[in-house]
């Protein structure tokens, strides 16, 4: 891609409105994300977590609004969006990677896979997900990276939709089976985001 050149109309407005809708996501659930920072770094403590959730939010909402202003490159809009969904799917893999048993558990939750195959995909798949977030960084194997995160977010949205649908009362294990407990809508919404970033690298990540 050459350097400077202008994102295309339609990749723009979904970056722009998936960092907006992150930033706003981030500020109304400031006390989840800030648990979540703090789990992570207890060192911070409860206004240091606050204060990274809002930092992250700042800088999802002024990445947003560069977007939608035109000020933002195609190569920059795709590699920020490539290194946030990389660090978003190491965060989900990590934690699955070191409790296959707990994710197992996640996955039997959502009664569509039968039990066969679960200790199976509970192995695997936070190995795929690790494995395209380290080429989304790197670059390797870019292209192919892009097209399974695409896949596996759809999957996982048609997952929490189905079980949202059904009424089923479950964690989504997107983060580990030791996460906290969220409503499955608000993963649901989440996902979305997610989405919002990852599709537009279809067109931006063309080779």
């Amino acid at each position: 891609m050459r350097k400077g050149r202008p994102l295309p109309a339609v990749a723009r407005g979904s970056f722009a409105l998936a960092y907006l809708g992150m930033a706003g996501f981030l500020a109304w659930e400031l006390a989840a994300f800030a648990g979540a920072f703090r789990a992570a770094v207890p060192s911070l403590g409860d206004r240091g977590a606050a204060g990274a959730v809002w930092a992250v939010a700042g800088l999802c909402g002024l990445f947003g609004l560069l977007l939608l202003a035109g000020k933002v490159s195609e190569p920059w809009a795709s590699r920020v969006s490539r290194w946030a969904l990389a660090l978003v799917f190491l965060a989900a893999a990590v934690p699955k990677i070191l409790d296959p048993a707990g994710f197992a558990a996640d996955i039997r939750n959502y009664d569509l896979v039968h039990r066969l195959l679960l200790n199976a995909l509970a192995i695997t798949l936070p190995w795929v997900e690790a494995v395209c977030a380290l080429a989304l960084l790197s670059g390797l194997l870019r292209p192919g990276a892009v097209l399974l995160v695409n896949l596996l977010l759809a999957v996982f949205l048609a997952g929490l939709i189905q079980a949202w649908y059904r009424g089923l009362d479950i964690n989504c294990g997107c983060f580990g089976h030791g996460g906290a407990a969220e409503p499955v809508a608000k993963a649901a919404l989440r996902d979305l985001f997610f989405l919002g970033w990852s599709l537009p690298l279809l067109l931006t990540e063309r080779e």
